[in-house]
């Protein structure tokens, strides 16, 4: 059974954790409490027909996001080699809060120049999560959508850990990337779109 290392990350508060509880448990926590240590999840998941165990890595985010070069992600140890040369990403913002997102933005763009990568190269997914708080709006909205996946290539899934929506299409996703990526030739991985595989976890 192969192993997959996929990493959680995001700004305080926008609901890491309690994805992962939602997508493994099917329980939402009652209240939060911020994350100080990293944790590793270990679900198994049925996708394109294969088994793998998935090394979930949620790690503490910081608490004001000030790295701006290739440097400061290298440096910052409280992200392991674990996070740093996972597989996927996840990447989590709240869609009530705008901050949330230019905090992705940031990271995303860390792990572009920490890997040496081009758009599209990385598997990765952007996930609104709070959907069901109905705070932000529509134009706000679409206008996330449209950046995620027109200018950043990336999967986008609007969801909500605390009733439950979407979160196993999230993680569906991920793997739907992450097999794509692997069944290509490495001059292909640019091209082509997603192939629907099943992601079941078990």
């Amino acid at each position: 059974m192969q192993t997959i290392d996929i990493a959680i990350l995001g700004a305080p508060a926008v609901g890491k954790t309690a994805i992962i509880q939602q997508y493994k448990d099917c329980t939402f926590p009652d209240q939060h409490f911020p994350t100080k240590v990293t944790s590793t999840y270990t679900p198994v998941v049925l996708a394109n027909q294969h088994l793998y165990e998935l090394n979930i890595v949620d790690t503490p985010p910081l608490q004001y996001f000030q790295m701006k070069s290739y440097y400061d992600w290298v440096d910052f140890q409280s992200y392991s080699d674990e996070v740093k040369d996972a597989a996927a990403f996840i990447l989590i913002f709240d869609v009530s809060n705008i901050d949330s997102f230019q905090y992705v933005k940031d990271l995303r763009e860390q792990i572009l120049d920490y890997r040496a990568s081009g758009v599209g190269e990385i598997p990765m997914v952007v996930a609104g999560n709070k959907s069901d708080l109905g705070k932000c709006s529509g134009l706000f909205k679409r206008d996330m959508a449209h950046i995620i996946r027109k200018n950043w290539k990336s999967g986008y899934v609007e969801c909500s850990a605390k009733y439950n929506w979407h979160i196993v299409t999230l993680f569906s996703e991920v793997m739907k990337l992450i097999c794509e990526y692997r069944d290509k030739p490495s001059n292909a991985r640019m091209r082509g779109g997603l192939r629907r595989n099943s992601c079941i976890i078990m």
